[in-house]
């Protein structure tokens, strides 16, 4: 039922159980209603809290790390490239020494 409908029978209310007939109607609007209103209240207190760790996580990323998450990366790529750089030289070493002992099996 409507509003007005609501409003027809407390108008026309002639003893209590007119009243509780119109409270039965509106209750489940009422429940809505507290219920929206309840909900918008939670949202904005976990909206607040995400703000404020979004705060501490703008400028860099937070752990219980004594090093920077950024440096460590960085650091582990700068390992990775030396690793790269000692095998291609190992690489190069070989190719020579093969190199020169095939040349000593021709002469």
């Amino acid at each position: 039922m409507t509003v007005l409908a609501i409003a027809d029978v407390l108008q026309d209310a002639k003893d209590g159980i007119d009243l509780w007939y119109a409270f039965i109607i509106g209750l489940p609007g009422l429940v809505a209603a507290i219920g929206v209103i309840y909900g918008q209240h939670k949202a904005k207190e976990r909206w607040s809290r995400q703000e404020k760790q979004g705060d501490e996580i703008r400028e860099e990323v937070k752990n219980n790390h004594a090093e920077n998450l950024r440096d460590e990366i960085t650091r582990g790529f700068r390992e990775i490239r030396a690793d790269i750089s000692g095998l291609r030289e190992e690489l190069r070493t070989e190719r020579v020494e093969r190199i020169e002992g095939d040349k000593r099996e021709v002469a």
